[in-house]
């Protein structure tokens, strides 16, 4: 894609083991010419369709040429046109004429509109003089490039105004437009190369016509100027002449450079003999129905498509008639999928676009629910699937007085070749002697690596959509077009809030009281403990089918999950520390039943900077008269209070960095 318009291109390539290119074709459809109209504020523009055919020849034959390479061949069609031509425009052998360029008006050129100063060209000039310099300057200055190292005599001025005249023709040819005329340089500024375009304005018996610097942007010589029916410097089939490489636009105001030898005329001829041919094929596309794995049919293949599509992918000495296209690994599956592209890609999409495939692709198509067959495993636990990652264990390095971690020997190399051996979500098999190809998906393959991610390690269940409890996942999956796939939409991010929550009144000590609120807040927090709050958690796997059929398998494993915890997120000031007592307060009675000696306490842990220990106590004892505190404050105050105190507590005090004291984790039980 590109501005305004699509680009298509065909490659024609040797067929030999590299696939050198050797030519191009391309077509451009939208807008293909946009220019101010005089005397108007509107726009000239031209929609169609646009062919290029550029042959790679120059580029492989002696002399060589390097950069960029002309088309030889246009044709357009434009839209809503009174006579659309269906004729080719062919390049022929150009020719060369000289020209007059004069130069009036005097005009800022670019480089001193952007601040530079003599210092620049004396800076130039000192380069080449240079020791090291001398011999590539000289040799430069004998081809004509002396310019690519020097600023020209008066590099400060630029014509407002050229004349051009053509004075003689070295090889006539009646194709050629008549470029003479008086052009004026654009007010314009930062839309062209260097800022340099000069319009000719049209009358009825001649085109608009501009001249322009066109960039060399491989950098193989300099911008060169050229006059050009478009305003486009990539428009090769626009450009009428082109100045000798060495001109500037500042030589226009130079007398002795008014006179132009060897300006090179691009000439083009009709011919209606050229055309374009969509060769028949046999190749037919089929979604079977009625074989669940195969995703898509190619049938028709010749014998030349199948050797080209099993070159890459099959042992040299197999006999077998079935070959499964190496499309993944290695430096062949390039190969591999760029035949695959060519050959069967643009006739599966073209069947889908017409007649779909199995699923629904558009972007908002329903997830299809998968489930278990007999002697499946359970979606997440295959370990063929998706192997086990190598365990590992951590242990204390007595010489380096550290921990590290290690896993079994040769455990990574294990894991690996498991991975390598793990089924594929798409397979592509040939079969050499029906001459066809079979593209197969696994959605069962995708949805064991999304289920994995939800229960490995949590002890859970694989359950459908149907028969679902607490804690199962259920799977589905669905087949999606890429090319058909939105931006996403970002919604904001929205903290959830108590609003919809009832109140629940806890007594307080006193004549407090919670606000409503409060209350609300109270509400929420004590559900979550309850383990009576749900939400969704979610796992999604996504796999592309090789080569350019955009086409993607997306599984979803999805699970209603217990909300573990909260955060009360209020204001300083608001009451956070009053509702977390109130929140004791609420399950207090529950919390002591569930003691039990020697280990269990139901007592609430309160973990807090050591300065606001004190204050958490002066706060339980200001709203509540029930409450069991325990303070602690270090590691040695934590020696001295028994276990069976620490069960009876309803509340525990202590600071953030007892974690950190010395010997804690040893005598933890």
């Amino acid at each position: 894609r590109d501005r305004k318009k699509w680009l298509i291109c065909y490659m024609a390539r040797e067929n030999n083991n590299t696939g050198e290119a050797v030519g191009e074709f391309r077509i451009t459809i939208g807008e293909l010419k946009r220019e101010e109209v005089a005397s108007s504020k509107d726009r000239l523009v031209e929609v169609g369709v646009k062919g290029e055919l550029t042959s790679f020849q120059p580029a492989r034959t002696e002399p060589l040429v390097y950069g960029h390479i002309d088309s030889c061949a246009t044709l357009t069609v434009l839209h809503k046109s009174n006579a659309p031509s269906k004729d080719w425009n062919v390049r022929l052998v150009d020719s060369t004429v000289s020209l007059t360029v004069k130069g009036e008006e005097p005009t800022e050129s670019p480089r001193v509109e952007i601040g530079l100063t003599d210092d620049a060209s004396n800076s130039l000039d000192a380069t080449a003089k240079k020791r090291h310099n001398v011999k590539p300057f000289q040799a430069a200055k004998k081809r004509g490039e002396e310019r690519r190292w020097k600023y020209a005599e008066n590099w400060k001025e630029w014509p407002g105004k050229i004349t051009v005249n053509a004075l003689s023709k070295e090889q006539n040819n009646s194709n050629s437009l008549d470029v003479s005329g008086t052009y004026l340089r654009a007010s314009c500024r930062q839309t062209v190369n260097q800022d340099a375009l000069w319009i000719r304005q049209a009358d009825d018996s001649k085109p608009t016509l501009y001249i322009l610097m066109r960039p060399n942007a491989n950098r193989t010589g300099p911008d060169t100027a050229v006059i050009s029916l478009s305003i486009d410097h990539t428009d090769a089939s626009s450009i009428l002449a082109i100045f000798p490489r060495n001109w500037e636009p500042c030589d226009a105001l130079n007398e002795k450079y008014h006179l132009l030898k060897g300006v090179k005329t691009i000439n083009w001829q009709t011919m209606s003999t050229l055309g374009c041919v969509i060769p028949d094929s046999n190749i037919k596309v089929d979604c079977p129905m009625e074989a669940s794995d195969v995703l898509v049919s190619v049938s028709g293949l010749n014998e030349t498509e199948i050797s080209m599509l099993c070159r890459e992918s099959e042992s040299p000495n197999s006999i077998s008639e079935k070959v499964e296209l190496n499309l993944v690994k290695g430096q062949k599956a390039q190969q591999a999928v760029r035949v695959f592209n060519s050959i069967c890609v643009v006739p599966i999409l073209k069947h889908a676009s017409k007649n779909g495939l199995k699923h629904d692709l558009s972007p908002d198509a329903p997830w299809t629910d998968l489930h278990l067959s007999t002697g499946d495993a359970p979606f997440g636990t295959c370990l063929k699937t998706t192997p086990k990652r190598p365990s590992e264990e951590w242990y204390y390095d007595e010489e380096r007085q550290a921990w590290q971690r290690r896993s079994e020997p040769g455990a990574s190399r294990r894991y690996y070749l498991a991975l390598e051996a793990a089924p594929k979500p798409f397979e592509v098999w040939v079969d050499k002697s029906s001459g066809s190809l079979v593209a197969k998906y696994y959605p069962k393959v995708v949805a064991h690596q999304a289920a994995r991610q939800l229960i490995e390690g949590r002890g859970l269940r694989y359950g459908n959509s149907s028969s679902s409890s607490h804690g199962s996942v259920a799977v589905s999956f669905r087949l999606m077009d890429l090319m058909q796939q939105s931006d996403p939409v970002t919604a904001p991010f929205k903290v959830h809030n108590c609003d919809s929550e009832k109140p629940t009144f806890v007594p307080l000590k006193g004549n407090y009281d919670l606000y409503d609120r409060q209350q609300k807040v109270v509400t929420k927090m004590v559900a979550i403990e309850n383990s009576s709050t749900y939400f969704e958690e979610l796992e999604m796997s996504e796999h592309e089918m090789p080569g350019s059929t955009r086409l993607s398998l997306i599984a979803k494993a999805s699970r209603k999950a217990k909300v573990r915890g909260g955060v009360i997120a209020d204001a300083i000031g608001a009451g956070k520390t009053v509702i977390s007592i109130a929140i004791i307060l609420q399950g207090l009675e529950k919390a002591r039943k569930s003691r039990k000696l020697p280990r269990k306490s139901g007592a609430t842990l309160v973990v807090v900077p050591p300065a606001l220990i004190d204050q958490w106590e002066s706060e339980i004892d200001k709203f509540s008269d029930s409450l069991k505190v325990i303070k602690i404050f270090d590691h040695n105050s934590l020696k001295r209070v028994s276990v069976q105190r620490m069960i009876e507590a309803d509340v525990v005090i202590c600071p953030v960095d007892i974690l950190e004291a010395k010997n804690y984790f040893e005598e933890l039980i």
